[in-house]
């Protein structure tokens, strides 16, 4: 089915259902109100099955796609990967993330030392990831193509920089102009394999355990549809085929190559000393790949520095209400409900100051804060303990943590804050990234 015209979505809707199993993990809890060459001509993506493994079509392609180029799928490592189905690494995600943030930071001597020691496995990851973007750009590494314009939205470092608001307001405005919009996430720590229709019509088809935390969240503020799958190049010539998309926004894309873009949109993390790549630092890859960027945007005052020549853009998270999980859906409730009100907050992010100091600023008073690992798979003890925590104090989460917890009864009263992306001269951004690359070259050029 082609792309460029077709039907809308509800013509190629079919509902699905999926269950939910939880995962044991632990928190940590903070007391106190915190401190704040000439390229080979891309190809056309195989399609596959609605939901779970992809159609035989799907598997033949596979099969004859080199290891190198599926691997330009897969995200860079996550520390709580490992935790994934062993329950004695689980409960040390949190920690081992808070170690490897203080071990970036190098702000002691122990933290300097370790750093070091780690500096040769950074090393020789970086010049892996250099040698594979190398092949990519040379195309001996093959990259896919839909019949859909493709923007992706990523960063280069590891951690929250505002990317889920960003998909959310670039689907947005590309649906605002007329486009016929999809989003394709990976689905971070899903359980059913394969390409997943995670939304439709701003409904979710699948729980956060099958489909994705993110992905769902999205599914639920997004209107049009929402797709995961850990190879998206799949994922997004399912969405076309099924959907008849014009556009795709690709949420966390910047690294998985294997699926060609238009454009590449990058979030710019705080400012901070030049960084190692990973294992000895945050950078999922050397600050070079910069380059490959069409433009920037940064949430943060004072961000990191980008790429000569690439414009950069600054955008404002806004709080604009809580939202609450009832019988018929999430219901609105206003901001005005946190002025001076005393709330315990839970996260599960990769930086819950920013949840925590965006409360703060809503007139809330933060008793205590939760704080679990980004992407945590709550369970039971988990709800209860929180219950237990709270008391009678009301429970603000984020809109992330909110798609998991639902789900418990001990949490029926449990709200989120519901956040969007303001973005200074956002038509701008808007037309630069929908530039051909011909329009690019030429104005830098004459520029």
């Amino acid at each position: 089915m082609s792309c460029a015209g077709g039907t809308p979505y509800g013509e190629h809707a079919r509902r699905g259902r999926a269950t939910h199993r939880g995962r044991r993990g632990a928190a940590r809890q903070l007391h106190g109100q915190p401190r704040l060459g000439a390229r080979r001509t891309p190809q056309r993506a195989p399609s596959g099955d609605r939901h779970g493994s992809p159609g035989p079509r799907a598997r033949r392609e596979r099969s004859r796609c080199d290891r190198a180029a599926r691997e330009g799928d897969r995200g860079p490592p996550h520390l709580g990967s490992l935790c994934r189905r062993r329950p004695r690494l689980r409960m040390m995600a949190g920690t081992l993330e808070a170690v490897a943030r203080r071990t970036w930071k190098a702000a002691t001597p122990g933290a300097r030392a370790l750093r070091g020691a780690l500096v040769p496995a950074a090393a020789a990851y970086a010049a892996m990831v250099t040698i594979r973007n190398r092949l990519y750009d040379a195309g001996w590494l093959r990259t896919r193509r839909v019949p859909a314009r493709v923007l992706s939205v990523g960063n280069i470092t590891v951690g929250g920089t505002g990317k889920t608001p960003t998909v959310l307001w670039l689907a947005g405005r590309l649906a605002a102009r007329g486009w016929r919009v999809g989003i394709v996430a990976r689905g971070y720590r899903k359980r059913r394999r394969g390409v997943v229709v995670v939304g439709e019509h701003g409904y979710p088809l699948v729980t956060a355990a099958d489909g994705g935390d993110e992905a769902v969240m999205l599914a639920r503020r997004f209107p049009g549809v929402v797709v995961s799958g850990e190879r998206r190049a799949e994922a997004a010539a399912f969405a076309c085929e099924q959907y008849a998309l014009e556009a795709v926004v690709l949420d966390d894309g910047f690294q998985h190559r294997a699926l060609a873009r238009d454009a590449d949109l990058v979030l710019l993390a705080a400012d901070a000393p030049p960084a190692w790549p990973l294992p000895a630092g945050p950078l999922r890859e050397p600050a070079t790949g910069l380059a490959r960027a069409r433009a920037f945007l940064s949430l943060e005052e004072r961000p990191t520095p980008g790429w000569p020549g690439v414009p950069l853009f600054r955008g404002h998270l806004l709080p604009m209400g809580l939202v609450r999980a009832n019988e018929q859906g999430w219901g609105e409730e206003p901001l005005a409900l946190l002025a001076g009100r005393e709330v315990v907050a839970v996260a599960g992010v990769a930086h819950p100051e920013r949840f925590v100091d965006t409360l703060v600023g809503a007139g809330a008073t933060v008793r205590r804060v939760l704080r679990f690992p980004d992407h945590h798979a709550y369970d039971r003890g988990d709800a209860a303990r929180i219950a237990a925590t709270a008391g009678s104090t009301l429970v603000v989460t984020t809109e992330k943590d909110l798609v998991k917890l639902a789900e418990f009864p001990a949490l029926s009263s449990i709200r989120a804050l519901r956040v969007q992306l303001e973005v200074e001269d956002g038509e701008t951004l808007l037309d630069l990234l929908l530039r051909d690359d011909a329009q690019v070259a030429s104005r830098g050029e004459s520029g």
